[in-house]
């Protein structure tokens, strides 16, 4: 019965394929026969059962070993798959660097391009540039020798007309013949000046004894202008003693206002140019002193005195058009050892000290008042050298006219 039951398994284990129902159905089969004593089928049935048994383990060994060389199969695809993945990612590294590095040298092309274009218009336009400077420069050097010459000529003009300036000047040999204790400082402002002093005997000319007339005279402006000025007034000066036979200081100024007008009456404008006066007439016998002036004053400082004594003149210029009052004379007599001063603006006018402000005229006064004690040589040396003290670095800014006479 079991046999029965056994083959029928046997052949479900065929019908299906089975290696392994077989194996079992093998020896299942041989522990039957070994039951039933019947050992030669048992043998039999054993020896199937090995052969199945040993086709069941060749046909697991296969599987195993189909099953490895799936997995190597795999995981070779899928390696090569990582590969190809990751050679891809590196190429396309590789892509994005080389683009990288192409549009980095492409801006760097641009650029250098860009950069070249500007360099040559930057050196074309500083090319056209220095042309143009250096045309320019030629220009101006020969606007520059123009100058040069022009100034040359201007300069040699006006040196000229210092040295006609100068020859209309009394000597200083001259007025120390006759003013033996005096000094004169005259400073130009410029080569020429609009300030100039003078000086007439007129003793022999009139009957007066031993008189002499001298004086500060500041013109309107300075340099070539003043000069000009200084001219007229000048000769007006020496006419109005000389032809017109005059000795009185104030009637001296009355005829100077006089020539000095109609000097300037040619002119269809209305010329203000003048000038203001210390005039002085001094006689050494009486040792008289007649003083008139236009706007400037004479100071007087008699011997052992510590006071400055102020002769006022006429407020008004010689010349301009306004209407003028006579001028007057003041008398004064003179001691041995006295002093006195007529000068023009300039010297109080003189910006400097340590503000940079006007001298102004009494610290000028009491400066004179402190060297009274000082020949008149010596006075002028120290009056000169404040005034260059004074003035320091800045600028001259009027001519200076100073006279000293001690009795």
């Amino acid at each position: 019965m079991a046999l029965n039951y056994q083959d029928s398994s046997f052949q479900i284990a065929r019908d299906l394929n089975s290696l392994s129902l077989l194996a079992r159905n093998y020896l299942l089969k041989s522990k039957i026969y070994v039951g039933k004593k019947e050992f030669r089928k048992a043998n039999k049935a054993l020896n199937q059962y090995v052969l199945y048994n040993d086709s069941l383990l060749s046909e697991k060994s296969l599987q195993q070993v189909n099953q490895l060389s799936a997995r190597y199969e795999n995981e070779k695809k899928e390696l090569e798959i990582s590969n190809l993945e990751k050679d891809k990612k590196t190429q396309q590294a590789e892509i994005k660097q080389q683009e990288a590095e192409n549009l980095v040298y492409l801006i760097g092309l641009t650029l250098a391009i860009i950069l070249i274009v500007f360099v040559t218009i930057a050196f074309f336009q500083k090319r056209k540039a220095n042309l143009l400077i250096k045309k320019q420069k030629d220009q101006i050097e020969i606007q520059k020798e123009i100058v040069e010459e022009k100034n040359n000529e201007i300069l040699d003009s006006i040196s000229y007309a210092k040295r006609i300036q100068q020859s209309i000047l009394p000597p200083k040999r001259i007025i120390k013949s006759f003013l033996q204790e005096s000094f004169i400082l005259y400073l130009p402002k410029d080569i020429v000046s609009g300030d100039f002093y003078w000086m007439e005997n007129v003793s022999s000319k009139n009957g007066e004894n031993n008189s002499i007339l001298f004086a500060a005279v500041d013109c309107t402006g300075h340099g070539v202008p003043g000069a000009m000025v200084s001219v007229i007034c000048h000769n007006a000066l020496n006419k109005a003693v000389q032809e017109f036979k005059l000795s009185s200081p104030a009637k001296i100024l009355d005829k100077v206002e006089e020539l000095v007008k109609d000097s300037f009456s040619d002119n269809d404008e209305n010329v203000n140019d003048g000038m203001d006066i210390a005039l002085c007439s001094l006689n050494f016998e009486t040792k008289k002193l007649i003083f008139s002036g236009a706007n400037n004053p004479l100071w007087l400082i008699r011997k052992n005195s510590r006071d400055v004594e102020t002769v006022s003149a006429t407020k008004q210029p010689i010349g301009g058009v306004r209407e003028k009052v006579p001028f007057v004379n003041h008398e004064l007599t003179l001691q041995p050892g006295d002093s006195i001063y007529i000068f023009s603006d300039g010297y109080a006018d003189q910006f400097g000290g340590p503000k940079g402000k006007k001298l102004k005229q009494r610290p000028f006064k009491e400066y004179i008042l402190s060297i009274q004690n000082e020949p008149m040589n010596k006075q002028h040396q120290l009056i000169e050298k404040h005034f260059t003290s004074w003035k320091g670095s800045l600028e001259q800014i009027d001519d200076v006219c100073v006279i000293g006479v001690k009795i």
